[in-house]
């Protein structure tokens, strides 16, 4: 899917519209438990990445259905 935020008549994704501090917060909300799974569990080097690079997608998607939700991205 493409990006539309250089189209006039379409509806902004919410991550583009959110503004830099939202994306700052939806930067660190993402980051963080990537950041948590690599660095402070005692799992083996090769599962810490594995898990870091799995949450990605999890939260990514989760954030996505917040601020759809929120800017009312899917409403008509």
């Amino acid at each position: 899917m493409a990006c539309n935020i250089h189209m006039a008549h379409a509806k902004h994704c919410p991550f583009c519209a959110i503004g830099w501090r939202g994306q700052a917060i939806v930067m660190i909300a993402i980051v963080a438990p990537q950041f948590f799974l690599a660095v402070k569990t005692p799992w083996t080097w090769p599962v810490r990445l594995s898990a870091s690079f799995a949450m990605f997608p999890v939260v990514e998607g989760l954030a996505a259905l917040v601020l759809g939700s929120w800017d009312g991205y899917w409403s008509h």
